[in-house]
């Protein structure tokens, strides 16, 4: 029996060879449909845009922007191509930051004498310094937490694209650019 590895790897070393010449930009440029891309394609759009891919031929590829915005791209006018591989949330890095700064605030609170007295008066303060640390651990860590689930980092693997590529597209309120991009 052929280990999977093996396998795998055959099935896409075959899908990934050029049959013939003129395949072999759109072979540099496999990108899955679904796939989360960030491109550089300076006749179409200006700098580098983030999107998913929701059609690929071997001429175009039409990517939806971050923005629900669709965009037809032309291969030919592709100069980078970063597929996402990884989409990860900062929970645990938000939660142990929270937790140190608010609990290191904690630790310079002034506590008063009197706390007794003040919470009989509606105040709220803490007993000791132990208990405005504790405390500042754990709210900072729940904000931290909320805050670092809330972002989002993403991991990118270039794809090659052929060693010379040539755009030309118009410039909004006129004129032209053209761009050249050579890889090494």
């Amino acid at each position: 029996m052929i280990p999977r590895t093996v396998t795998a790897a055959l099935l896409v070393a075959l899908l990934a060879a050029p049959g013939r010449a003129e395949d072999a930009s759109a072979a540099s440029l496999l990108v899955a449909e679904g796939a989360r891309v960030r491109l550089l394609a300076p006749s179409v759009v200006d700098g580098l845009f983030k999107g998913t891919v929701l059609s690929s031929d071997a001429d175009v590829l039409v990517v939806e922007m971050d923005r629900h915005v669709r965009v037809r791209v032309p291969r030919s006018a592709i100069t980078r191509v970063e597929v996402g591989e990884e989409r990860r949330r900062r929970t645990w890095h938000g939660l142990i930051i929270g937790a140190v700064v608010l609990g290191a605030l904690g630790g310079t609170a002034d506590v008063p004498e009197d706390c007794a007295r003040l919470r009989t008066q509606g105040s709220a303060c803490f007993d000791s310094r132990g208990d405005a640390v504790a405390g500042g651990i754990l709210v900072g860590a729940a904000l931290g937490a909320f805050v670092g689930h809330r972002m989002q980092s993403e991991t990118w693997r270039p794809v090659p694209v052929s060693a010379v590529q040539v755009s030309v597209g118009p410039l909004p309120g006129g004129g032209v650019r053209a761009t050249l991009a050579v890889s090494f």
